[in-house]
């Protein structure tokens, strides 16, 4: 029987997870005024924000909160030409470039998912029109799960970030240290099948 995580466990995971965010953002924020474009308001500043950190963009802009005071911090990016910045964190200044490219790397692994969803769904489709009409032969389907298969293989193999583990696809590119599942053993099973025929 597994324990559930207790209140303890719950709060650390949730502060860590606060302090990866922030970090993201202040990556984010240091990236953006290098490149010395000013935006027109702080809505527009938490828009591009929210997509480089793959976060809602509202959390940017409650105000009195955490993460829009980080937007806060930096005046020059709305174009009043202000004082610098001040870092929410000195020792996470060496951090930003990192930072900046694990966000990039997390928004093309969430392309690569959506790669995977989309063949999964393919799958299912091409195998209700073959009950349904009789439309495809069994060697095409065949050929079609056969491809799709190697490209599962080769998107593992190209993102080591992306493995299966305990018979789920699980994603450890995630910037808080938190293991996201991608998909249950059920819908890779078929992937695993074939797998296991070449092993």
């Amino acid at each position: 029987m597994t324990k559930k995580p207790t209140k303890t466990v719950k709060a650390r995971r949730g502060a860590a997870q606060l302090n990866a965010t922030i970090a993201r953002i202040n990556a984010a924020l240091e990236v953006l005024q290098e490149s010395g474009d000013p935006f027109k308001n702080i809505s527009q500043l938490a828009k591009e924000v929210a997509r480089v950190c793959g976060i809602d963009r509202s959390l940017l802009l409650k105000r009195g909160k955490t993460y829009r005071q980080c937007l806060e911090r930096y005046p020059a990016l709305l174009g009043d030409g202000s004082s610098a910045p001040t870092p929410y964190k000195i020792d996470i200044d060496p951090m930003h470039p990192v930072m900046i490219r694990t966000a990039q790397l997390e928004e093309e692994n969430a392309k690569l998912r959506n790669i995977v969803d989309d063949l999964s769904k393919r799958t299912v489709r091409a195998a209700q029109s073959h009950g349904v009409a009789a439309k495809a032969s069994v060697s095409e389907y065949q050929r079609e799960y056969e491809v799709t298969c190697q490209l599962v293989d080769r998107i593992l193999d190209h993102k080591p970030a992306i493995q299966i583990v305990d018979n789920t696809l699980t994603d450890f590119s995630n910037v808080s240290g938190i293991p996201k599942p991608v998909a249950d053993s059920k819908l890779i099973a078929p992937y695993l099948k074939w797998k296991n025929t070449r092993a």
